[in-house]
């Protein structure tokens, strides 16, 4: 059953397949969330192999004397 609308009144109709429109932004490569992840992975692992190895004895000569 369709309802019935009076004369003059406008029913707006609206796409819902399009893509909406886009604001302004910075143009990123197409997997820019995946290569942040993966330097985050890398950065995180380094951390963790540097505690480990401090750990077992490495002192890394950081140019700082005390």
């Amino acid at each position: 059953m369709s309802e019935r609308h009076p004369a003059g009144q406008r029913i707006p109709q609206v796409n819902l397949f399009a893509p909406p429109p886009r604001s302004l932004s910075l143009p990123l490569p197409d997997h820019f969330a995946e290569i942040v992840l993966i330097a985050l992975i890398v950065v995180v692992w380094a951390a963790v192999g540097i505690g480990i190895a401090m750990l077992f004895g490495w002192h890394p000569t950081v140019g700082v004397s005390l």
